[in-house]
């Protein structure tokens, strides 16, 4: 699947459904503690705020074949936030 956002992309949380909330293993996996640091942990996306894309790797594990899900981290203030692209839109600069 193409990636929708870019690293640094500023983004709006249109949809918080689309949220990973309980999913540290991914910051893990694809070698981000900072990040994971800063995980939104059991917190939804507050939807309706912007933030900057930090990282964006596949969902990885327990997806059903052929589903190529990417996961996007997304800074708001001092919180990431984890979401699939169909819960952000990309902000106007």
């Amino acid at each position: 699947m193409k990636n929708k956002f870019r690293i640094g992309s500023k983004v709006r949380i249109v949809n918080n459904g689309y949220g990973y909330t309980t999913y540290r293993e991914w910051f893990k996996r694809n070698n981000h503690p900072i990040l994971n640091s800063d995980y939104a942990f059991n917190i939804d996306a507050p939807e309706g705020l912007v933030g900057t894309v930090r990282a964006i790797h596949p969902h990885g594990y327990y997806m059903p074949a052929g589903d190529d899900t990417i996961l996007y981290a997304v800074r708001v203030s001092d919180q990431i936030y984890l979401l699939s692209a169909d819960g952000l839109e990309k902000e106007a600069q």
